[in-house]
């Protein structure tokens, strides 16, 4: 029997489990709105957002700073990526 608080523990100081990204004081988020459109609050003017499967096939790209439809896609998970470097796991239902 040993006591439970003489196992080995390991900290970390990072963490972060978010896949936005901030730039400066504005953070990037990729969310439905509905369940067929896609916003990019704080894309930046000229940003792009691409859409793939999971399996990496490229399915969509659209400019990031309007709501993207997305009815065309079928339902599942699917991975954003915005030209700014954000990375996003969406479930279209």
């Amino acid at each position: 029997h040993r006591d439970l608080h003489s196992f080995p523990t390991r900290r970390s100081s990072d963490l972060s489990t978010s896949l936005g990204k901030t730039v400066g004081a504005k953070a990037e988020t990729v969310k439905f709105v509905g369940n067929n459109m896609l916003l990019v609050s704080g894309a930046s003017k000229g940003e792009r957002l691409s859409v793939y499967t999971v399996g990496g096939q490229h399915v969509l790209s659209a400019d990031a700073t309007k709501p993207i439809d997305v009815a065309a896609l079928r339902s599942g998970v699917y991975v954003v990526r915005t030209t700014n470097g954000v990375i996003t796991k969406i479930v279209k239902r």
